[in-house]
């Protein structure tokens, strides 16, 4: 089993040639033992954002899809307002009597 602290004091004995300790052997497996681990977390890493992504991409497109459908209903429904008010004032200006809500 690889000692990680001694594999440090061996790096810092050789601190004027940092490449010297990789002469060996106990140390590459320090060294490869350090990549594995940081493969590892990398891997486990990507996994959880690609989970993430796959969750929240479809959220995010759904939400913006509802808003987009409010929006737009609202847009419709102030519009509609806006209709009935100009067709109620043209009305009071021409003298005639207002249309009723709901028809043309």
């Amino acid at each position: 089993m690889v000692n990680l602290p001694e594999m440090g004091a061996i790096a810092l004995m050789h601190a004027n040639d940092p490449l010297a300790g990789l002469a060996d052997p106990e140390a590459l497996d320090a060294l490869a033992a350090g990549g594995t681990l940081i493969g590892l977390l990398l891997s486990i890493l990507f996994f959880i954002w690609l989970g993430l992504l796959g969750v929240l991409l479809p959220w995010f497109v759904w939400r913006t899809k509802v808003y987009t459908k409010r929006q737009y209903l609202l847009s419709k429904r102030m519009f509609e307002l806006m209709r009935q008010q100009a067709l109620h004032a043209q009305a009071q200006l021409d003298g005639k009597s207002a249309p009723r809500r709901g028809s043309v």
